[in-house]
């Protein structure tokens, strides 16, 4: 299920309009802090009693989008906001019940996208649930936020190489994340979520006939540079892209993309994307 929020831009400050460039990583942390830190409304208990935590009592099965700005300026490594709101969309695994707990986890918060340099202010002023989507096995994708695809070497000498979104070796990584997304979150899968058969030998067939899904990319892929803090101290940059594609696989694994993203590191802000049309 997917949300809308809607934020409004605090102007009580100077510089108010000015917002980082680079601010994915400060909203990621905000949208994690949000899910995952003690509240009232019952929400720890109801991801606890449906497994939806990690061992480490985590939540992390959601994506969202870039924030969408109406009207802006760009100033050198600054947007300068010109528009009253700005919105971003986000994607939560559609457990029954859990729509009831987003709009009081975050409508009416405030959210700061800050560096040196500038602050922005933020406030939920809105939360929307948005319609649902009737799914198949061939459908078109824009992404909203860059897809994040990587090869890691096991040899000796270890490297992370960014995929770049063409090829044989692309696909099967991307759609071999789709496969592990769907075994973390097989314990709480709805029953009419995988059909026909059971979930193991779904999983063994896609496993066998990974080669036979098609990924097609439309269009010129747009290289996007994401800086994330590691420590306090240090930081590091991941690279994704963003692309319109077309994706022909099964059913279940288009769904589990489209709630938790595509590619890599979706609760960082990657792989969040929208059906074409």
């Amino acid at each position: 299920m997917r949300f809308k929020l809607t934020l409004k831009v605090r102007s009580d400050f100077a510089g108010y309009d000015l917002l980082p460039i680079n601010y994915q990583f400060d909203l990621s942390e905000w949208v994690a802090s949000s899910f995952n830190s003690p509240d009232e409304t019952g929400f720890q208990e109801f991801l606890q009693n449906h497994k939806l935590v990690n061992n480490e009592k985590i939540f992390r099965f959601y994506s969202f989008s870039n924030l969408l700005i109406p009207k802006y300026k760009l100033i050198g490594d600054r947007l300068q906001i010109l528009s009253n709101d700005v919105y971003f969309y986000l994607s939560i695994f559609p457990v029954s019940g859990i729509d009831n707990f987003v709009p009081l986890l975050f409508k009416g918060k405030t959210i700061t996208l800050e560096d040196k340099k500038s602050r922005t202010i933020f406030t939920v002023e809105n939360v929307e649930r948005m319609r649902e989507h009737e799914f198949s096995n061939e459908i078109i994708f824009r992404s909203m936020s860059p897809i994040l695809v990587c090869y890691k070497d096991n040899s000796a000498i270890r490297y992370t190489e960014y995929m770049f979104p063409k090829g044989e070796k692309y696909n099967e990584l991307f759609f071999s994340d789709l496969i592990q997304k769907i075994k973390a979150t097989r314990s709480f899968l709805p029953r009419s979520f995988v059909e026909n058969i059971s979930l193991e030998n779904k999983i063994e067939e896609w496993q066998k006939t990974i080669s036979s899904f098609k990924l097609e990319v439309l269009g010129s892929p747009k290289s996007r540079y994401v800086t994330v803090r590691t420590n306090p101290a240090t930081t590091m940059q991941l690279r994704g892209y963003l692309f319109p594609f077309k994706i022909k696989a099964p059913k279940e694994l288009i769904l589990i993309g489209y709630f938790l993203g595509f590619g890599e590191e979706n609760t960082l802000g990657f792989g969040y994307c929208e059906i074409n049309g």
